[in-house]
């Protein structure tokens, strides 16, 4: 949005400056001068429309940079709505069995889903599954894993949601130096003025022309009266 107005502010601005180009010449260079008017202006056009077009790419692919995170944000949800879901159902296991967190059965579940285990915890989780784990401890680690599979993919999820940002994070530094719509406009009003200053001389040019024209027939017509005036004096 904000470098669409900058787009409209600019070809605003090159409407409103084509209307300084009239001076209410209607000599024979008025189609000259209509021309030059034309050519400015769409030479004016042309650099701010591709500045736009530049910008508005650069717009677009933040855009999809953005859109790209909302959509892995949105997978992220559903999959901890199913992680919050499976978490239920181990509370309704947990209930199903008649396991409370008081009994052994359920200790040794706690250790069996600890990560970092001590020497002394890893030989008795040896000895554990050697004696073969408990109806209830078997069905929580199967369930365990599908909660496992969705953390997984949150995490790569995340990692990707990262990137995406540190892709827009340089687009955004990298626009810190690049301004093309305000160069864009400067080029423009540049063209503008020229065009402006040199339509300027061309019609000055002009009236100075005719003044010389107007100037040279007064001359031509007193020395004409000169010359009847002397005829009339010599007839006499």
């Amino acid at each position: 949005m904000k470098v669409q107005n900058h787009y409209n502010t600019a070809m605003n601005n090159v409407y409103r400056g084509n209307t300084s180009f009239s001076y209410g010449n209607k000599g024979a260079s008025s189609d000259l001068i209509s021309q030059k008017q034309y050519q400015a202006q769409e030479k004016a056009m042309g650099i701010i429309k591709r500045a736009f077009t530049s910008e508005k790419r650069i717009d677009d692919k933040v855009t999809r940079h953005k859109m790209r995170v909302a959509s892995l944000e949105s997978d992220i949800r559903r999959n901890n709505e199913e992680i919050r879901l499976i978490s239920e159902k181990q509370k309704d296991l947990k209930d199903l069995f008649g396991v409370s967190n008081s009994d052994q059965e359920h200790k040794d579940l706690s250790l069996l889903l600890k990560k970092n285990v001590s020497q002394a915890e890893a030989k008795y989780l040896s000895e554990l599954r050697k004696n073969g784990l408990s109806p209830y401890q078997q069905r929580f680690l199967e369930i365990e894993n599908e909660k496992t599979l969705y953390k997984g993919l949150n995490e790569e999820l995340l990692a990707e949601i990262y990137d995406e940002y540190d892709i827009i994070d340089s687009i955004t530094e990298a626009r810190k130096d690049y301004h093309p719509m305000k160069n864009a406009t400067e080029a423009a009003e540049g063209i503008l003025e020229a065009a402006s200053k040199e339509i300027q001389h061309m019609v000055m040019q002009e009236i100075k022309n005719d003044l010389e024209k107007d100037s040279r027939e007064f001359r031509k017509k007193l020395a004409e009266n000169d010359i009847k005036g002397a005829v009339v004096d010599a007839s006499c």
